[in-house]
């Protein structure tokens, strides 16, 4: 992966724009990434007498200073759904979430590194990351969800947001390594109350489940609940 940074680092002031091998500064990357991951340098103009100095030689005549740098990506994420059935796994026809925020913090500082958006799979992915130690924190839920309980017993399946706050444990990422099942699940806040209770609060109850009730209407209301008594737990996408 081309740096674009700085000696040592993976991002610099040149990660935004094209780097200039023009600059004279060493130990800058001086590279861009092209079409088929080809990395070049643009070209640099070479005066007799004009040239660095302090660029690993003191010859004015020479130019050392365009430099490549490389690094082994790592990356992190991947997704958040809702836990229709509240049992910290991801089931089959539990749906996605968009648009959870998903916070990547620098676990030594607690420093933020990027910030995205869950997609329309519910999926998010930092890439470009170099061997470290990150942690995420999920924020921006949809109104009235919270964090669902860690199942703990796959940590391909379950969900890794501690309910509290969001945060998740911290991941020791190695060079070139990628982990992606770091994951949230969701479900509505409510726990407790009858149907008529949880109508009077005007609240979205599309994906509760209640033992001995299916809830099957978004409430605006008390009377535009559609509920049926029932001798086991159902639920409705």
């Amino acid at each position: 992966m081309s740096s674009t940074g700085a000696n040592g680092l993976t991002a610099g002031p040149n990660e935004s724009l094209a780097p200039d091998s023009d600059s004279d500064t060493n130990n800058n990357d001086n590279g861009q990434t092209i079409s088929n991951n080809a990395v070049v340098a643009c070209g640099a103009t070479l005066t007799a007498g004009s040239e660095p100095t302090d660029d690993g030689d003191i010859d004015p005549d020479t130019n050392m200073s365009v430099d490549f740098g490389f690094f082994i990506e790592s990356k992190l994420g991947n997704f958040v759904w809702f836990d229709l059935n509240k049992n910290g796994v991801q089931d089959l026809g539990e749906d996605e979430v968009q648009n959870v925020t998903a916070t990547l913090y620098d676990a030594a500082t607690d420093t933020v590194i990027a910030t995205q958006l869950t997609d329309v799979n519910g999926e998010y992915n930092f890439c470009r990351l170099t061997a470290g130690d990150y942690y995420i924190v999920f924020t921006n839920l949809p109104a009235d969800h919270v964090f669902t309980e860690d199942d703990g017993s796959n940590d391909t399946t379950n969900s890794d947001a501690d309910p509290s706050n969001g945060r998740t444990v911290t991941y020791i990422l190695g060079a070139g390594e990628e982990i992606d099942t770091v994951d949230g699940g969701i479900v509505f806040g409510a726990t407790t109350g009858t149907a008529g209770e949880l109508a009077q609060t005007g609240l979205d109850i599309s994906h509760v489940v209640y033992s001995g009730i299916v809830l099957i209407a978004l409430v605006s209301t008390a009377t535009s609940i559609s509920n049926k008594q029932a001798n086991t737990d159902y639920s409705r996408r």
